[in-house]
């Protein structure tokens, strides 16, 4: 009579057996990898760009099961080196993408595509997430556009199951006074002298602008402007003047005829003026109007701002 139960009892242990020989085996069932998009930068920014984006593996198994997640080389991966694209500049931006523990995913740059694995973390049954973090090295003057790469993750134990990880940096149209104009000196003179011995003086600005961009600068009045002359001044006394680039005259026509950004009432703005992505020089002369050096001894100065619109 007790031979059944025997039996019974070897039955349960073994069915037991076989329960703790399924739980112990990893699945993965799904893996999704948020975009990693970067703030948008303006053109002429460059520099070093970080953002993040985490990856998502949902998985049977054991709590403290580990896993690895493949991050693919991307779309436009050359040489050691991942690379973000604009079809429309038809340029590259460098990048990279590294664990949590700083150290860069993919291994040493040195040795390509065929090492793109991450290094083991701690998952739990369930839900478990990973940041990736990508560092885009923008150079100097890079064309405005957009940038983007597609790259492929998935993990050895979710072979069939992939994520596409879109990464995307966009470098907006600018402008920049990137040499603003020197000091202009007319030098030394005597009261009652004439304006028109005083030789006239010359400066230069600079301006960088994206390649392709619409853009207009111009001069405001300065401080002592009266009616439509620039002046010097000096306390109550003041010296007429006029300020020329390459021959016309920086009046003061003001921005009727300008409807964009970044511009300031009473500009005489040069129009129809279209960024290469280097930097433009423009020549400035001041000029005394004629007259004489009044009688007020004294230091004759003015400030005029310059401004870049587009």
């Amino acid at each position: 009579m007790m031979m059944p139960i025997r039996n019974l009892c070897l039955l349960v242990l073994f069915g037991s057996c076989l329960d703790n020989a399924a739980q112990a085996a990893l699945t993965c069932t799904s893996i999704t990898a948020a975009p990693a998009t970067f703030a948008p930068i303006s053109f002429g920014t460059g520099g070093m760009q970080t953002q993040n984006a985490e990856l998502t593996e949902t998985c049977n198994g054991n709590a403290g099961d580990t896993d690895l997640v493949v991050i693919g080389p991307g779309s436009h991966f050359s040489g050691t080196s991942r690379q973000l694209f604009s079809a429309v500049t038809g340029q590259y931006i460098s990048y990279t993408v590294r664990q949590p523990d700083t150290s860069l995913w993919g291994g040493d740059p040195a040795t390509g595509a065929a090492n793109a694995l991450g290094s083991p973390y701690t998952i739990s049954r369930g839900v478990s997430t990973q940041l990736a973090y990508f560092s885009a090295a923008v150079p100097a003057n890079t064309p405005s556009g957009i940038y983007t790469d597609s790259i492929i993750v998935n993990s050895p134990n979710n072979a069939k199951k992939t994520a596409t990880l879109i990464v995307t940096l966009t470098l907006m149209d600018s402008c920049s006074i990137s040499s603003p104009p020197t000091a202009i000196n007319f030098g030394n003179a005597p009261a009652g002298a004439s304006t028109s011995a005083i030789p006239s003086q010359s400066a230069q600005i600079g301006i960088t602008c994206s390649s392709g961009l619409a853009y207009v600068w111009g001069a405001d009045q300065g401080l002592y402007w009266s009616g439509s002359q620039r002046r010097l001044g000096n306390g109550g006394n003041f010296i007429a003047y006029e300020l020329k680039e390459n021959g016309t005259l920086l009046g003061d026509t003001g921005m009727a005829a300008y409807g964009g950004s970044n511009t300031t009432p009473g500009l005489d703005y040069r129009f129809g003026l279209i960024g290469n992505g280097s930097q433009q020089i423009y020549n400035i002369t001041a000029t005394l109007v004629p007259g004489v050096i009044p009688a007020a001894v004294g230091t004759y100065s003015d400030t005029v701002v310059y401004t870049v619109g587009w």
